[in-house]
């Protein structure tokens, strides 16, 4: 889609104009003296129009992005297992948390196959890194969600138990921290120094550092699941159960992000490049947007039905929608199980444009 601004003495020099959508520069393809034609910016998301010439800047109205938004199964056959393979082949036994690893591949958190679960994006090929009973003599139980350091690489896991599991690139895997039942999101700081982890049963966010030294804790929600960093701001956001979700790291603490969509149940959430945050609600089986430029919520995809059907946005469907994570590649991928039938056991993804 493209964008006009119309007027009068427009300068045609494209290199000194630029063309704003939701603060995301969009490319010009047309400059005349009464007229100036941009191409909308991929995943600009909703938000105000401007243009600036020099110094000066001229506002526009807010636009509406609406995202064409097309649903597949990265991997998984749906059976009840842990069996690596291609998607033909592979199954899962209650995936949950997600994350990135440093290739740029994905990382689950598999609860009751205790494992952890890698898979390629570029072919959907799951392998299993097996977690002792005891890594480094202590117990850890179910994991639940996965964080990675983005400077060593080193993996961290809660267990929905008591415990925090470090595994370093070598391998080397240990209980770096224990709590009260029961931990659940878990997330690096982007600079690499700090753990930041929930606990669903006190609603507290504790930080602390990779080694799990130098406990704090710093703010306190109600049954609180995943946590996040927004690339954009550097703050850290949570979700309850049920709730909304909070600036963790705003003032006063924590803050509640948005007011416009009080029914959502959980239990995670990712957050776009724009801003825009995607919610998972694994109780009615969608998938929602938070339009952060116009502060509303829309489906983004299910129709409500708990299985894991293929389709475009809001004709395909999820069983049990649980895990969420932004990928490497800008797609969105979320882990499902459904507690009731045992179903779900898949990795679906995501298609935004």
């Amino acid at each position: 889609d493209t964008l006009t601004a119309r007027g009068t003495n427009l300068p045609t020099d494209r290199s000194v104009i630029h063309f704003w959508v939701n603060k995301t520069e969009a490319p010009i393809i047309l400059a005349t003296p009464d007229s100036i034609k941009a191409l909308v910016p991929k995943m600009a998301g909703s938000g105000a129009v401007s243009i600036t010439v020099g110094n000066s800047e001229y506002k526009g109205p807010a636009v509406t992005y609406e995202y064409a938004v097309a649903v597949s199964t990265l991997s998984g056959t749906g059976a009840v297992g842990s069996f690596d393979g291609d998607p033909s082949t592979a199954t899962y036994n209650c995936p949950w948390g997600l994350a990135n690893d440093l290739n740029g591949d994905l990382l689950v958190a598999e609860s009751y196959g205790r494992v952890i679960r890698r898979v390629r994006l570029a072919d959907g090929f799951a392998t299993s890194i097996t977690i002792p009973t005891m890594p480094g003599g202590q117990f850890f139980f179910s994991p639940n969600d996965i964080a990675v350091d983005p400077v060593s690489g080193s993996w961290f896991l809660t267990d929905f138990n008591k415990h925090i599991l470090r595994r370093d690139p070598d391998g080397t895997m240990n209980v770096i921290y224990q709590d009260s039942m029961a931990m659940s999101g878990i997330v690096v700081s982007p600079d690499g120094k700090n753990l930041y982890i929930s606990n669903n049963t006190t609603g507290a966010i504790l930080k602390m550092d990779l080694n799990g030294q130098n406990v704090s804790q710093i703010a306190s929600l109600v049954t609180p699941r995943n946590l996040v960093f927004d690339a954009t701001s550097g703050h850290l956001y949570g979700v309850g159960y049920p709730g909304p979700v909070y600036d963790v790291f705003a003032t006063p603490v924590p803050l509640q992000v948005f007011t416009s969509f009080p029914g959502f149940q959980g239990w995670e959430f990712a957050i776009l490049k724009n801003g825009d945050i995607v919610l998972a609600d694994h109780f009615v089986n969608k998938v929602f947007l938070w339009q952060k430029g116009t502060d509303t919520v829309i489906t983004l995809a299910g129709t409500g039905d708990a299985a894991d059907v293929d389709g475009p946005g809001l004709q395909a469907s999820f069983n049990g929608p649980q895990g969420i994570v932004l990928g490497s590649d800008g797609n969105i991928y979320i882990s499902t199980y459904n507690y009731d039938t045992k179903g779900g056991n898949k990795i679906r993804k995501i298609t935004l444009n």
